[in-house]
């Protein structure tokens, strides 16, 4: 039995004469100092830089929005709520009354109306008044004419053997021809050249020497016509004589002014002068000569180069504020 214990007794082992081997201890890890991480500085300098390059594009691009486009619309928008409005130069006019329309235009207080007592009132179906007028400051001595016309259908249907006056045929063809300008609202040369075959009553007096034509409409839009210039009398010479004549559709009715023009202004007196050292014979190709030079000089001139420019604008003036 004690031999029995012997054998499985386990004698404890004798102590390993080698010292233990001491472990050497791990590399240390590279720590940042003062506890920050490199790399957590470098992304957060390129994100900085990268906020203020943003930024710098974002404020450029509305830099050059702001100039480009919100101060040029801001500068038009200013300029076209100052502009001044245009004024009237027709205020302190007078105004005229005619007979038979009833139709009203102003005038400068620098004309002279008269009425003739000798006048015809009732003349044409009391549908037809001639009113005279000069202008005070011109020193002028011709009278020049304000027409009315004031029912067309009358007038053209009006027959007589007058001197002066239009054949009844050829007033209903002018009839037709005014209402033409009125629905088209210009002047195309293929009404041009119809309008100057016409002549006397409220056309030119010598329709194919007239220059110049132009459209015009009074303010309101109401009354259209034409204007042009006559530059030829009964006589040879340069006599220009400005029309203004404009029909109103409603109305049936025509309101016209003949100015006579003097032709001793400076762009005809030169012209003028050379018939009168031609010969009789002669005056006529001369006549026709100077004439065209007097349509190219008038069409190739702004009217304020011209010396009767100011007094054309006038008559616009008046005409335009024809009222019915």
């Amino acid at each position: 039995m004690g031999e029995e214990q012997d054998q499985f007794h386990v004698a404890n082992p004798a102590p390993d004469p080698t010292p233990p081997t001491e472990q050497a201890p791990a590399a240390p890890t590279s720590e940042p100092t003062n506890g920050e991480n490199p790399q957590e500085g470098i992304s957060t300098i390129t994100g900085i830089l990268l906020l203020l390059l943003i930024a710098l594009l974002a404020g450029g691009g509305v830099w050059a929005y702001y100039n480009y486009r919100v101060i040029p619309d801001l500068n038009k928008a200013s300029t076209s709520t100052t502009t001044t409005p245009k004024t009237d130069e027709t205020a302190n006019w007078k105004t005229l009354t005619l007979d038979f329309s009833k139709a009203t235009l102003k005038y400068p207080e620098t004309w002279k109306i008269t009425r003739e007592s000798g006048r015809e009132s009732g003349w044409e179906n009391n549908t037809k008044e001639d009113i005279s007028f000069y202008m005070v400051n011109k020193k002028e001595t011709e009278s020049n004419v304000i027409g009315e016309y004031a029912n067309l259908t009358k007038w053209s249907n009006y027959s007589s053997n007058e001197p002066y006056t239009m054949p009844s045929a050829e007033r209903k063809q002018a009839l037709t021809l005014m209402k033409e300008i009125y629905s088209n609202q210009k002047l195309a040369p293929e009404l041009i050249n119809r309008l100057s075959k016409f002549s006397i009553e409220f056309f030119p007096y010598n329709g194919s020497s007239a220059i110049s034509w132009k459209y015009i409409a009074s303010t309101d839009n109401k009354s259209r016509g034409f204007s042009c210039i006559n530059t030829s009398g009964q006589d040879v010479g340069i006599y220009p004589t400005y029309y203004v004549v404009l029909f109103n559709q409603d109305e049936n009715a025509v309101v016209n002014i003949d100015y006579s023009m003097s032709s001793f202004t400076k762009e005809t007196k030169a012209l003028n002068d050379q018939l009168n050292n031609t010969a009789l014979n002669q005056q006529e190709i001369v006549n026709t000569r100077i004439h065209a030079e007097f349509k190219t000089l008038i069409e190739s001139k702004t009217r304020s180069q011209l010396s009767f420019g100011e007094l054309m604008d006038t008559i616009d003036l008046a005409m335009k504020s024809l009222k019915f």
